[in-house]
């Protein structure tokens, strides 16, 4: 892989692989609470699902590359 395709991969790759560790671990977290209601759905714990889907998008960076997906 040459030195122009290598940049180009961690261009992609880096909102998605955050160099702090504190938001390593919150994504992680994230990632947990989100599986709750499919792997136990008879705690009705809906709401974590929408908090799965709603609180990457608090985050700029996130926002930013949606945006950059639909061309905005």
């Amino acid at each position: 892989m040459d030195k122009e395709q290598l940049e180009r991969v961690n261009r992609a790759l880096a909102p998605w692989m955050p160099a702090r560790r504190m938001h390593r671990h919150l994504v992680m977290a994230l990632v947990g609470l989100g599986m709750i209601p499919f792997l136990r759905p008879d705690m009705h714990m809906e709401f974590l699902l929408l908090a799965w889907l709603v609180l990457p998008f608090t985050s700029p960076r996130v926002r930013a590359t949606v945006a950059g997906w639909f061309g905005r």
